[in-house]
């Protein structure tokens, strides 16, 4: 049996999308409630089948680049601080930016792109919420929380 095991699941909660990040100074989304899925994307299957095989072969080949990312977050676009319109600047400009996943155990995930929003059409008796998706340029960068010794 493993007695040494890491802790079990992580909670959502401290999650942090920063959709500029430039650095320490950078603002994370103050009511984000959700965050699109982080992969660096699924490998290509390619067929290796040959005349005398009975059965069908197949070799990895590259990953399928990610082309999007999304976030949503709860609207709010009265303040020029407001999560709307700090990503309202940002999709104005048309400018890849850099963005940034912070997770609640110190993992950080990095790529780039150009944000675009959406508003989400409320029902009744809810809270407006937008979405910015992202067409991103490349893949995700990772980076994990250093290793707690024991000593």
């Amino acid at each position: 049996m493993n007695t040494n095991k890491p802790k079990r699941g992580l909670a959502s909660k401290g999650i942090e999308f920063y959709p500029n990040y430039t650095g320490e100074s950078s603002k994370c989304i103050n009511y984000l409630t959700q965050i699109g899925d982080i992969t660096k994307g699924e490998r290509e299957e390619l067929d290796a089948t040959c005349m005398d095989d009975d059965i069908e072969h197949s070799v990895a080949g590259i990953r399928k680049k990610s082309d999007a990312y999304e976030i949503t977050f709860l609207y709010n676009a009265e303040e020029k601080t407001s999560d709307y319109q700090v990503l309202s600047e940002l999709e104005d400009d048309a400018q890849s930016v850099p963005i940034l996943v912070k997770m609640p155990d110190g993992a950080q995930y990095a790529n780039s792109g150009v944000p675009s929003l959406t508003i989400k059409g409320p029902g009744v008796n809810s809270l407006v919420e937008a979405t910015a998706s992202y067409k991103l340029d490349g893949d995700w960068q990772r980076t994990f929380p250093q290793a707690q010794s024991n000593s």
